[in-house]
């Protein structure tokens, strides 16, 4: 409740979507009891004045879209397989999100940031040296294959980062 702005991270599963339905109704209600309380302060109650309360809180438009965790996909000739269990649940997330659009952001332009790949050993080799995946170097374990995929998942976060970044108009 004290965030300006939230993303909501989602599986492509059937409890994430019921998750995306609970948030946005939580948070309605939530503000609701807020907006309620606030209402029922005297004007010249020390909490109203003092701390200077808002009448509503930046998080009633902060809803900055949303990420999908990649499932782990079989490739054939270099593209991923769609795996229709996960992708029936992927198409149903803007639906179950509707909820949420109650409280987005006013800029907000991609509800869908993008996919978070799943990074496989580079977030242990990462936490090791205490450093972000794109900073990794060959001293740090990164082998082979592993430098395109490395490259391929900084253009992926690259690419999510500027999406929420233009969802809230920095």
């Amino acid at each position: 409740m004290g965030s300006d702005y939230f993303v909501t991270p989602v599986s492509a599963d059937l409890f994430s979507l019921y998750a995306l339905e609970n948030i946005g109704e939580w948070l309605q209600g939530w503000l609701g009891l807020y907006r309620t309380h606030w209402a029922n302060l005297d004007a010249t109650d020390e909490q109203k004045s003092d701390f200077n309360l808002p009448a509503d809180l930046p998080v009633s438009q902060g809803w900055a879209g949303y990420s999908v965790q990649q499932y782990v996909a079989k490739t054939s000739g270099g593209r991923i397989r769609e795996v229709q269990a996960y992708d029936r649940y992927k198409k149903e997330i803007p639906s179950r999100a509707a909820k949420l659009h109650k409280v987005q952001s006013p800029s907000l332009i991609h509800e869908e940031l993008g996919v978070v790949p799943n990074m496989f050993s580079m977030i242990p080799m990462a936490q090791n040296a205490h450093a972000p995946v794109a900073s990794l170097t060959p001293a740090d374990g990164v082998r082979g294959a592993q430098v395109t995929q490395q490259k391929r998942y900084v253009e992926q976060l690259t690419t999510m980062f500027e999406k929420l970044q233009a969802n809230l108009a920095l």
